[in-house]
């Protein structure tokens, strides 16, 4: 197999409303996670935001050569205690001729028409944690597909004896693991942004349109409040998005999750708060499910619980605080 695809890691498949401003950025902290990974280029090739340069995306997911990165699930599993986590619901026994999985993966983004799974397990024996390239079709692996709240589509995956040869062990381990999620936390940031774009510009045409009195709602200055107040919202999450982006770039790992924890949770914050006022300045039709305003906010709503919550981020930073202010 030549060509594996990144489709987040574990989360959701993007593509339906990233910030227009920072996609090409995006996509080349993609790049960045495969160099520092380790893993060999044969293996790996980037597919985020649609921008793929093979398969076929069609706005949820891979139809084709689709590979889901590291399925380590929801908030249920902690962001920050991954080497436990791993260990906790995955292990690997080592044989003459490759290993033998056992355990759970729970709530899988990116799953669903996947060839290949690249799963994080503890191998008897050994203190890293392995990386092993799981084909869908591997004999012992059951498939459970769910969806979820926003519309996406997830599975549980339960490995029961699969058996996966040592040729398929990738290289990086825990440090490509750790590397991986950073850069999906400030994908994910990312596609918040687009989404609370997105809003303003529904809810700012919505307002122009609709009449009450004989005027454009519009025409109201409590409305136009709460519009300054979402671009307001917008903009900071923006501001906060390169910081994150500047924190990849240039800071040591202990600072650069500080600041990806504080990002996570201020992004996810006003993501729910402007999605959520763009329904209410709607109305009922906000409310249909015919209607994409309503469909924002219920992505807004998953996303607060991937890759770490808001309390589990802002729990991270105050916690790094505490520790400094211990050492001064």
């Amino acid at each position: 197999m030549e060509n594996i695809y990144i489709v987040g890691v574990g989360m959701t498949p993007f593509g339906r409303h990233i910030d227009k401003t920072i996609k090409q950025l995006t996509a080349l902290a993609v790049e960045d996670a495969l160099k520092d990974s380790g893993c060999d280029r044969k293996w790996v090739q980037a597919a985020f935001y649609g921008n793929c340069t093979q398969g076929h995306f069609d706005g949820q997911h891979m139809i084709r050569g689709q590979v889901a990165l590291l399925p380590i699930g929801f908030d249920s599993i902690p962001i920050f205690n991954i080497e436990g986590a791993c260990a906790s619901s995955m292990r690997a026994k080592k044989e003459a001729d490759g290993y033998v999985l056992y355990g759970k993966k729970s709530l899988v983004l990116g799953a669903v028409g996947a060839d290949a799974f690249i799963v994080s397990a503890r191998v008897e024996g050994e203190a890293d944690i392995a990386l092993l390239l799981v084909e869908a079709e591997r004999e012992g692996l059951a498939r459970e597909a769910l969806p979820l709240h926003d519309g996406t589509w997830i599975e549980d995956l339960t490995f029961d004896a699969v058996r996966v040869p040592a040729e398929n062990r990738l290289e990086g381990g825990l440090a490509a693991l750790r590397t991986g999620l950073a850069h999906g936390i400030v994908a994910l940031c990312a596609d918040l942004v687009g989404a609370m774009e997105k809003t303003l510009a529904l809810t700012a045409e919505y307002l122009k349109t609709r009449k009450q009195f004989g005027v454009p709602i519009g025409t109201f200055q409590a409305l136009q409040h709460r519009m300054a107040d979402m671009a307001a919202e917008m903009e900071i999450a923006r501001s906060m998005l390169h910081a994150a982006l500047a924190a990849m770039e240039n800071d040591d790992e202990a600072a650069r999750q500080h600041t990806l924890s504080a990002a996570k949770s201020l992004v996810c914050r006003a993501a729910k708060y402007v999605c959520g006022q763009g329904v209410q300045l709607h109305g009922g039709i906000g409310m249909t499910e015919e209607y994409a305003v309503g469909h924002y906010f219920k992505h807004a709503i998953v996303a607060d619980l991937l890759l770490g919550s808001i309390d589990r981020h802002e729990a991270a930073c105050a916690a790094a605080l505490q520790a400094q202010i211990a050492r001064a």
